[in-house]
């Protein structure tokens, strides 16, 4: 192995935890990253004494990290210190109507049972049960590749076709522990985290309430980039090549065997090749058509079509009713989501998201300040306009103003907008989406766009499209799971 190459496609999270793992047992790994700084998704920014995460603000899976540095007889500590939050989120159903999560699960018990009588012991239950999904998840299907279908649909799956709503909604199981619409909502956000709809989103999905009820919501001090930060250590630490500014133009093969990359009229040779950009983008724009393993037609009807509308905000005295994470729930939920992923404008009743990490970390933001990411999931088939924009942030920031019912507008010190052009300007996001391909029910977990080529020989991916699923904790999996096809198809090379 020690002389073989590897070609990486991308510097996000998956990317470079690939490049880290493989270089670290021999192999001569080059990362080729189209734009002017690392990280991906999970890139960050700083604006007149503002840092801002631009990616993913959810520390979740902690395991995830501790064994991913792990491998390189490190911890996390190593590298950054972690806060846990006492508030997990808070969400807005009105202005005098706000529900808190706490890290004390007697706390939200005892709040959920004030709310509805005999709640208590039935969420009880169906937290008791995301523990049970996330377990098992974690044990038997995230950090397995899959080579056929038998392969995929294991004896192991049979306790949990035995055990687990796979063929429920999450929307549906969840209304089996609770009638109350409002604690459906706070059982039901998880649903946010992958660009869809409660009603489309399988019940498997449920497992990510483990988060509420048993591991914690957790932040690193100086922000998210602090794991690509460490990441880029680790790659340099183990003589791995980044080369910024090196967008790839196309894979080249050879008797269907990926043999090199074309990256700014220069050739890369490679023994192994991995992609971190998007998967649609990939397949569409990267490999000639005999070659792709999904179409045009089917990539764009299996290809989420939810964007987001992102605002980021650093406002001079901060919003005092704020918390960490922060949603203000849509008047009308379900008109929310058919605007979202049925139609194709833009919101009348959006649902936001606010990751407001200086309540957490003074360090990123000016004294007294706050700094304000704001998330808004759209449909990808809106027309992305300068008028359009300028509208919806108007709305999106008078929202907010009237749930916290503070000044935020005369008080914006930095004001940046990112939505769909952004998306395929930075990332080469395919439609304009979040690049995830769909999250409905023949499409997730173990049934999941594969993270080898059907068509190409020692062609690989990984990132939030590939197995196993979406999140800068999956996508650290993705990479590992990537490594091991490296290192199986090397296996195979050698006994011919």
């Amino acid at each position: 192995m020690k002389n073989n190459k590897v070609i990486i496609i991308g510097a996000g999270i998956g990317g470079l935890t690939a490049g880290a793992l493989l270089a670290k047992i021999g192999y001569e790994v080059t990362i080729l990253e189209k734009n002017s700084s690392i990280g991906g998704r999970a890139m960050h920014f700083l604006e007149s004494g503002y840092t801002f995460d631009m990616g993913s603000p959810w520390y979740i899976m902690p395991e995830v990290y501790e064994r991913l540095f792990a491998h390189f007889g490190k911890k996390p500590s190593d590298f950054y210190e972690l806060t846990k939050l006492k508030t997990n989120y808070r969400m807005f159903f009105g202005k005098n109507q706000i529900i808190d999560m706490s890290e004390d699960m007697k706390e939200n018990l005892k709040q959920f049972e004030a709310m509805e009588k005999g709640s208590a012991k039935l969420i009880k239950d169906y937290f008791a049960k995301s523990k049970s999904l996330y377990d098992f998840s974690m044990k038997h299907v995230a950090y397995k590749n899959h080579n056929s279908l038998f392969d995929r649909v294991r004896f192991s799956w049979a306790r949990a076709v035995l055990t687990a709503p796979i063929f429920d909604s999450l929307e549906q199981f969840v209304s089996r522990y609770t009638k109350h619409k409002q604690l459906q909502k706070v059982l039901l956000y998880s649903s946010l985290f992958i660009g869809n709809s409660p009603h489309q989103t399988p019940a498997l999905y449920s497992a990510l309430s483990n988060i509420d009820a048993h591991t914690g919501v957790f932040y690193p001090q100086g922000g998210m980039h602090q794991v690509v930060k460490a990441l880029e250590a680790l790659c340099k630490e183990y003589g791995v090549t980044i080369k910024l500014r090196s967008p790839v133009e196309k894979i080249i093969t050879k008797d269907n065997i990926a043999t090199s990359v074309l990256a700014r009229n220069m050739r890369y040779n490679a023994d192994f090749i991995i992609s971190n950009a998007d998967y649609a983008h990939t397949e569409l724009r990267l490999l000639d058509e005999e070659h792709r393993t999904y179409y045009d037609e089917h990539a764009s009807y299996q290809c989420n079509i939810s964007s987001a509308f992102i605002m980021y905000l650093g406002v001079k005295g901060g919003v005092k009713k704020l918390k960490h994470h922060t949603f203000i729930i849509a008047n009308d939920w379900d008109e929310h989501f058919n605007d979202t992923l049925e139609e194709s404008f833009w919101p009348k009743e959006p649902l936001i998201y606010i990751t407001t990490p200086s309540k957490t970390d003074p360090s990123v933001a000016p004294k007294g300040c706050d700094v304000l990411r704001v998330y808004v999931p759209i449909s990808a088939g809106i027309k992305d306009t300068p008028e359009a924009r300028a509208a919806f942030k108007e709305k999106i920031i008078q929202r907010i103003e009237d749930m916290t019912g503070e000044d935020i507008r005369s008080q914006l010190v930095v004001d940046r907008v990112f939505t769909l052009k952004d998306y395929q300007r930075l990332y080469n996001s395919h439609r304009g989406g979040n690049g995830r391909f769909t999250t409905k029910m023949f499409n997730t977990g173990f049934i999941h766009s594969n993270n080898k080529s059907m068509k190409v020989q020692n062609l690989f991916y990984a990132g939030q499209d590939s197995l196993p699923g979406i999140g800068m904790g999956l996508a650290v999996i993705s990479a590992e799971l990537a490594t091991l096809r490296v290192i199986e198809a090397d296996k195979q090379n050698l006994k011919r």
